[in-house]
């Protein structure tokens, strides 16, 4: 599609124009793995020796509409002050390579591009995801403190003397080498032994959920997470629930997604149709109703 562009003295209007509504690029079209890649957060994506990947998830769709609320916040707080609205613009690219921020600064600051680090991180080690006898367990050592943790309750005081593994320089260094040993290590129970041992411990680690396990979860169900509302068709309907949790004006979901032209009489309304032309529109075709 292309974009026209909208003058910037509109009251308030926002639009998102994949690349931008100006600029060598707005009328080019776009999608969430088209962005990834352009933004470069592909490159930074999977394991050294593949091929670069993309993120499960349409990261780009998701991060364009929370910077798009922050901005319409920030807009409304404006017009709350001076009692003018303004023009917003933000476009799905800016947003990836705004969010990359730790690693883009890297980059900045030594001119080198960061490797690809697979499930473990250029910044510090040991930090990855580590077979045990029955499943994957991640495990994410960021200073001194969680290293000495892990080496006790790994009953590996040893490592603390080891020169390769001194400081987190070091093991971001010779990551190769630890991996191998905590690799060894923990093949030799099954995860939740590990759990319990870390949690016990104060070592940061987690399972390696699938969807069906997130939800079964009993923080996420704690926190609220999984919500169940009537569907008019298909009963009670599972949804996602909000994340964010207010004190004062707490948030819910009351409703299911409408189907598709369920609303179409009533937005026709409200932007001044008269009868005899929503029913001319539905007639058509142009306009769908929910039968």
């Amino acid at each position: 599609e292309s974009f026209q562009p909208l003058p910037r003295n509109t009251f308030f209007q926002m639009r998102f124009p994949w690349f931008g509504q100006d600029g060598p690029y707005r009328d080019r079209p776009g999608l969430d793995n088209i962005f990834q890649g352009m933004a470069g957060l592909m490159a930074v994506t999977g394991h050294a020796s593949g091929p670069p990947l993309k993120a499960g998830e349409r990261i780009a769709d998701v991060l364009a509409g929370v910077s798009a609320a922050f901005g319409i916040m920030t807009a409304l707080f404006h017009r709350q002050r001076t009692g003018e609205g303004q023009y917003l613009e933000l476009a799905l690219v800016d947003c990836l390579i705004a969010a990359q921020a730790p690693l883009i600064s890297y980059y900045f600051a030594t001119g080198k591009q960061p490797p690809r680090a697979g499930n473990g991180s250029i910044f510090s080690a040991p930090t990855g995801t580590f077979d045990t006898a029955d499943r994957p367990l991640n495990i994410c050592v960021i200073n001194e403190k969680h290293w000495k943790k892990l080496c006790v309750a790994l009953d590996r005081q040893n490592w603390l003397d080891d020169t390769r593994f001194k400081g987190n320089a070091q093991r971001v260094h010779n990551v190769d080498a630890l991996d191998s040993q905590i690799a060894d290590v923990l093949k030799q129970r099954e995860a939740t032994h590990w759990l319990e041992l870390f949690h016990a411990a104060g070592v940061p680690c987690g399972l390696v959920y699938s969807y069906a396990e997130v939800f079964t979860d009993p923080q996420v169900r704690y926190n609220g997470l999984l919500q169940e509302i009537p569907h008019p068709v298909i009963g009670m309907q599972k949804v996602v629930g909000q994340p964010v949790r207010l004190g004062r004006s707490p948030s819910g979901i009351k409703s299911p997604a409408p189907g598709l032209g369920e609303h179409s009489e009533e937005i026709l309304r409200a932007a001044g149709c008269t009868s005899a032309e929503i029913l001319a529109l539905l007639k058509s075709g142009a306009v769908r109703q929910l039968t």
